[in-house]
């Protein structure tokens, strides 16, 4: 259960469009961002065999406070993530009807490096660590509830890699 908990966690990639606040002249910024989740099919075993459960797209929200020291940057974000059940199968045969959720609360620290490219689009790549809170709830298989229910704290990282866009001097889309 720990590895499904935290291969979901991680692999939760976020596709966002959201405004940055940009850095101010003490280089502190904001950040806030929405979007979709995409995350990992789950895969763990139970008395009755393996259970392999796929996710559809969800719901990311992410706010993040920074400092900017020029083309590297460094944060703290907290951000959640939620996606619903598209299906379980056991060992290898669709069980109907499925259903539950899959959500994760994560506070990380991100390094970021900013390439200078001399226009007005900066690509940007970075990575950060922290800890994730996992929660499984509800998740049901043909009419039976007990399939999976709880929640676990994890180490947790990512990989980063993105463009901004400045739309005024202030606000940025990334």
């Amino acid at each position: 259960m720990k590895r499904f908990l935290a291969l979901g966690c991680v692999a939760c990639l976020t596709a966002t469009a959201a405004p940055a606040i940009a850095a101010d002249q003490d280089g502190l910024y904001a950040r806030v961002t929405a979007g979709w989740s995409i995350a990992q099919d789950q895969d763990f075993s139970t008395v009755n065999g393996n259970i392999d459960t796929e996710l559809d797209a969800g719901y990311a929200l992410t706010a993040a406070l920074g400092h900017d020291y020029g083309n590297l940057r460094g944060e703290i974000e907290l951000s959640y993530r939620e996606n619903e059940v598209d299906g379980h199968k056991l060992n290898g045969t669709a069980v109907s009807p499925s259903g539950g959720e899959s959500s994760a609360l994560a506070l990380m620290a991100n390094g970021y490096y900013d390439f200078d490219t001399q226009t007005q689009i900066t690509p940007y790549v970075g990575a950060g660590i922290g800890f994730a809170r996992v929660d499984v709830k509800d998740y049901s298989a043909a009419g039976n509830n007990d399939v999976a229910d709880g929640d676990e704290t994890v180490f947790a990282y990512q990989v980063i890699a993105g463009l901004e866009y400045p739309v005024s001097p202030r606000t940025s889309l990334t």
